[in-house]
């Protein structure tokens, strides 16, 4: 079963690794432009934190493979339903890397708001939104442990689209997202808006603001969001673009540190503290902790509030000490 689940993995460098090149470069267009600006959209000791992460995850996710891989590959070579070619000229060949491509976003949107009502998944979604920055250098921060929990949430795909379709299509997918890590444009024309991410739809969702938590877990499609009800748009409480921008980063603490491991698993072990805060607290109300949401109580059995950053941390300011 093994052999089987990796076979026919595609080899050498995918498309993120041959594009990685281009998005470096443009993180240092974009620093740069901002430095002619004096915007202060970059600090030098954020964008390496949040570079470092990046590299920690490339580094390290190979350890992973049985549980991203593997799945997807059982269920395609066992349970397939049809196989879908989407190599060849004929006039569907379009059509079918179409459904691929519509698919693993629809898979993305559910992981992706998975992970942010799960702790577990949570922990390894975090590293992501733990910078108090949003640039393109945020875009490479990404945290180890993400594919181990939303790896699920694709396998229907494994019903139809082998797994070099499946990672093509993501590829795809992440280099999109990629660009709308950016304050630079404020807002896209009207049409693209209405269907697409775009970088004022994904500054929502990296926003600690009350009204903007929990919003928009669009990849490539914001129509995901606007039909499952999580949409938000930026700006004023009518949806006016006011100019203002959200408070980046975490609630309702910010992570203040650049250790790119300790920004990997500093959610897990939060976890762990809350679990044992509560010794007194039957087993299954400590068990909740793992698959309920951030901010949930095993005392008082629901949600707690989170309080805004915006109330918690404005007089400490943003985590910057300065550099040696």
């Amino acid at each position: 079963p093994l052999a089987l689940a990796f076979r026919d993995v595609p080899a050498g460098r995918d498309l993120l690794a041959k594009a990685l090149p281009a998005m470096l470069g443009l993180v240092g267009v974009e620093a740069f432009v901002d430095w002619l600006q004096r915007a202060g959209h970059y600090r030098l000791n954020d964008s390496i934190s949040s570079l470092s992460c990046g590299i920690v995850s490339r580094l390290l996710q190979g350890y992973l493979r049985f549980l991203t891989v593997a799945p997807y590959q059982l269920v395609h070579h066992l349970f397939a339903i049809r196989r879908v070619r989407v190599a060849g000229r004929d006039g569907g060949a379009w059509l079918r890397w179409l459904l691929a491509l519509v698919a693993v976003d629809l898979g993305y949107y559910l992981g992706h708001r998975g992970a942010h009502a799960c702790n577990l998944a949570w922990g390894g979604h975090v590293t992501h939104h733990s910078s108090e920055e949003f640039n393109l250098s945020t875009a490479l921060r990404q945290g180890l442990f993400e594919g181990a929990f939303s790896w699920a949430y694709y396998l229907p795909m494994a019903l139809f689209f082998d797994y070099r379709v499946y990672r093509a299509a993501m590829a795809l997918n992440m280099v999109w997202q990629f660009w709308v890590h950016t304050r630079k444009i404020r807002r896209c024309p009207a049409w693209m808006e209405a269907v697409f991410v775009t970088p004022s739809h994904h500054r929502v969702h990296h926003g600690t603001d009350a009204r903007y938590l929990d919003a928009n877990f669009g990849g490539v499609l914001i129509v995901w969001d606007r039909l499952f009800g999580t949409f938000v748009s930026e700006g004023g409480a009518d949806g006016a673009d006011d100019g203002t921008e959200p408070v980046y980063g975490l609630t309702p603490k910010q992570l203040r540190s650049w250790n790119p491991i300790w920004a990997t698993v500093h959610h897990f072990a939060a976890v762990w503290r809350r679990v044992h805060r509560f010794p007194h607290e039957p087993l299954s109300s400590k068990l909740q902790v793992l698959w309920r949401g951030p901010g949930w109580s095993p005392k008082q059995q629901r949600y707690l509030p989170a309080p805004s950053v915006e109330r918690a941390e404005a007089l400490a300011g943003k985590f910057d000490p300065p550099m040696p």
